[in-house]
């Protein structure tokens, strides 16, 4: 399991909403993005991006559905 920590300590830090780049999420399937996303909105980020990249350079791109 990843660590939340940094984002935690940077909402801490400002007065300001935080947006985290949550790369892909920290996961394969959807229940474990979904599982992180729902530990990174407990540090009061505001806001978090996921990207649909797969990391692979064959299939760089997640299906659409998927995605």
């Amino acid at each position: 399991m990843f660590q939340l920590s940094n984002i935690a300590e940077i909402v801490a830090a400002v007065d300001l909403p935080v947006n985290a780049d949550f790369e892909s999420g920290y996961a394969h399937q959807p229940e474990g993005v979904a599982e992180n996303v729902r530990r990174c909105v407990e540090t009061g980020v505001a806001g978090l991006s996921i990207e649909d990249a797969t990391g692979d350079r064959r299939t760089s791109l997640c299906d659409l559905p998927l995605a």
